[in-house]
C-alpha cells in the first residue's frame, strides 16, 4: 500500500476515516492478493460511462495518470466466442500462447484463416509460443466474411491511476481506440514529454462504421503536469506495477464488444476499424 498524496479519495475526511486509511496503509497487502480493477468499453456505442468489472461503473471523463502501457494481441475466433478468454494471447504483443485445450479450438477449425497451431498435432507443441510477426491471424483480411480487418486483434493494455482511487486499475483499449493512444503518445515524445508525466483527461466519443452502427472511441486530452512529489510517486509505481501488466494474461473483460459492429474496411492500417 502507499501513503500517496496521489491515491487518496478527494474531499474532506474526518478523523476517523483518516485512522482508518492509515491501518489499511499498515497492514499493506497481507490479506490478499492484489486483483486490479478493469475499466470496460460500453458496448451499443455509449459514450456516457466506462463499466467496471466488479458491476459498477465510471462516469466519463475521467481525470487519470497512465502510469504503463503496454502493446496486446488476442484471437477470438469468432463473436459467438467473445466473453471467454481469448484461444491465443500475447501479454507482450509478440509472443503468443495457444489454448490447445480450450473449446474455441472447434471454432477455429472452421474459420477462413487458421491459426498456425491447428496444424500441430501434439498439444503441448501447439501452446508455443508463436510469434506474432508473421502469423496469419495478423495479416489484414484475415477477419473473413469479406472484412479487411485482422482476425488477432491489438490493443493496448494501460496501467491507470484514477483520481481517487486507492490502488491501480487495467484498462485495455480495443482496436478502434488504438489510432488515438499511438498519436497522443507520439506526439508526447517527440516534444521529449512522457505520458505517465501528466493527468489525463480520458473520455469517450461516438463514431460509426460504414453501416451506420455505432461505436465508442476513447479521447485523451493532457491536463495539469505532475508535481515532483506526485511525479515520485508514479515512478514508485512503475517499479512495482509494471511486471504485472507486461506480463498479466488478456482475459474476455480486456475484449468487452459483445454488441461491436462488423468489420468496415479502412483504407490502410493505421485507420480506425470497428472490431470484427
Amino acid at each position: 500500500m502507499t501513503t500517496s498524496l496521489i491515491l487518496r479519495p478527494t474531499g474532506q475526511l474526518t478523523e476517523t476515516q483518516v485512522a482508518m486509511l492509515a491501518e489499511m496503509d499498515s497492514e499493506g497487502d497481507a490479506g490478499f492478493d492484489f486483483v486490479p480493477l478493469r475499466l470496460k468499453f460500453p458496448t451499443g456505442g455509449s459514450t456516457g460511462m466506462f463499466m467496471l468489472s466488479d458491476g459498477d461503473a465510471l462516469k466519463a471523463p475521467i481525470e487519470m495518470i497512465v502510469v504503463a502501457a503496454q502493446r496486446a494481441r488476442a484471437y477470438w475466433p469468432s463473436k459467438k466466442t467473445l466473453g471467454k478468454p481469448p484461444l491465443c494471447s500475447a501479454p507482450d504483443g509478440v509472443t503468443a500462447r495457444f489454448d490447445s485445450a480450450s473449446e474455441q479450438v472447434k471454432v477455429a477449425l472452421t474459420a477462413e484463416v487458421r491459426h498456425p497451431a491447428l496444424s500441430i498435432v501434439d498439444p503441448e507443441a501447439a501452446k508455443g509460443p508463436w510469434q506474432c510477426a508473421g502469423c496469419p491471424l495478423a495479416d489484414w483480411e484475415s477477419v473473413g466474411g469479406g472484412g479487411r480487418g485482422q482476425a488477432c486483434k491489438a490493443m493496448r493494455k494501460l496501467l491507470v491511476v484514477v483520481k481517487g482511487w486507492s490502488m491501480p486499475a487495467i484498462l485495455t483499449l480495443p482496436p478502434t481506440s488504438i489510432k488515438a493512444w499511438d498519436t497522443f503518445v507520439s506526439a508526447h515524445r517527440q516534444k521529449g514529454k512522457a505520458y505517465f508525466g501528466t493527468w489525463l483527461t480520458v473520455g469517450l466519443e461516438s463514431s460509426t462504421n460504414s453501416d451506420g452502427t455505432p461505436y465508442a472511441v476513447v479521447s485523451v486530452k493532457a491536463s495539469d503536469a505532475l508535481t515532483d512529489p506526485e511525479a515520485a510517486e508514479v515512478m514508485t509505481l512503475r517499479a512495482q506495477f509494471v511486471d504485472l501488466v507486461r506480463s498479466m494474461d488478456l482475459s474476455a473483460d480486456d475484449y468487452n464488444t459483445d454488441d461491436a459492429p462488423a468489420a468496415s474496411a479502412p483504407s490502410q492500417a493505421d485507420e480506425d476499424m470497428p472490431p470484427f
